[in-house]
């Protein structure tokens, strides 16, 4: 066991050092992106994130290593908290042509060609979609790196619904950073603005005597449950199993280091 030993520490000075080198590095570049954030979210800063308040709705900012392929490195993510009732009536998924799932479970068209063949975007209904992605945005995301939408982005099943952006490399201009959160801000209010446009599409009628008239949501409760479907749909096949192929790479990862591990102990006994 003692020759074991012997033939380890090289091994473990060797990765201690390498995780006292990338700690050291990591933290000017995190801490002066994290401190820049602050000047636009009126909030806190903790030793990982900014928290706070843009516009009317609560952020999120932080920086992450990434260790899992297609999206290995460092990536910036911002979260906004949008209204529980936004998640549902409308689904946004949208990533750069190429990145993620090799199958196009869903891509919808918005009819703007360097966009559509820049990104991929899953989302539901797809009418929403197109009316949230408006030519503003669409201008906005293609001038970014590599990036990525998630709506909703559940941190628990209790927690509001919120909407991520993810940004590749860790920003350290201030306009930059400044951009980004607005960008995120501004797609929210383009979520919730598709939502109750929808709504408002589909008036409630006026029905029965005009004596004693009475308000009909026929219309509104179809409409609706059109889009409930279309979201269900759309869930469906993103849990479908040939979809969950990010799931069972993660899985492998866990398999692999657990018998790494497991190797490592039986060297010491």
């Amino acid at each position: 066991m003692a020759d074991y030993f012997w033939l380890l520490v090289p091994f473990a000075t060797v990765g201690a050092g390498f995780l006292w080198w990338f700690v050291a590095s990591r933290a000017p570049a995190v801490n002066q992106g994290l401190m820049l954030a602050s000047e636009f979210l009126t909030g806190t800063v903790s030793e990982t994130a900014t928290t706070g308040v843009r516009g009317d709705r609560p952020m999120r900012f932080w920086m992450v290593t990434r260790s899992l392929p297609p999206y290995r490195g460092r990536w910036t993510e911002i979260d906004c908290e949008l209204p529980a009732g936004t998640a549902a009536g409308v689904a946004l998924h949208l990533r750069r042509e190429g990145d993620g799932d090799s199958r196009k479970l869903v891509d919808i068209v918005v009819g703007d060609p360097p966009f559509d063949s820049g990104f991929t975007v899953q989302g539901a209904p797809s009418s929403l979609v197109r009316a949230a992605l408006d030519p503003d945005l669409r201008a906005k995301l293609l001038a970014l790196p590599r990036c990525e939408v998630e709506f909703p982005s559940y941190q628990s099943s209790d927690a509001p619904p919120r909407l991520r952006l993810g940004l590749q490399g860790w920003p350290q201009q201030r306009e930059s950073i400044q951009a980004a959160i607005d960008l995120v801000l501004q797609l929210a209010q383009r979520l919730c603005s598709a939502v109750i446009d929808a709504d408002r599409d589909s008036p409630l009628q006026q029905v029965g005597s005009p004596y004693r008239a009475q308000l009909d949501s026929s219309a509104r409760d179809a409409a609706q449950k059109a889009r409930r479907e279309e979201l269900a749909a759309l869930a469906r096949l993103r849990t479908a199993p040939g979809g969950a192929l990010s799931v069972l790479r993660l899985i492998a990862w866990a398999l692999l280091i657990m018998l790494v591990l497991g190797a490592a102990r039986a060297l010491t006994k």
